[in-house]
């Protein structure tokens, strides 16, 4: 099975929702697309939790507790690919 597509605009709104988040604690931090969402921007559980509950609501998509694993959320890129597969036909399915 071959990776999922990264759509760049699902990415730039995932980025744009992380700064936000991050800026909201007093934190400025580039957010880069293969930065590590705990290691490198220093995400907690509740935040990787809201990040989840954004992209369900945002992108429309299912997430379940069983997405939410480092595979799906370790970086952006993880979750844009997520996204890109949840909405992808035969998703429901799966």
């Amino acid at each position: 099975m071959k990776p999922s597509r990264v759509d760049e605009s699902v990415l730039r709104e995932l980025k744009q929702h992380v700064k936000t988040m991050l800026q909201s604690r007093g934190r400025q931090i580039i957010v880069g697309a293969g930065d590590s969402l705990v290691e490198t921007l220093g995400l907690d559980s509740l935040q990787l939790f809201e990040l989840s509950c954004f992209v369900g609501e945002h992108f429309n998509i299912p997430i379940g507790a069983g997405d939410v694993v480092p595979e799906n959320f370790g970086t952006l890129e993880a979750v844009a690919q997520l996204v890109a597969k949840k909405r992808s036909p035969g998703a429901a399915a799966a």
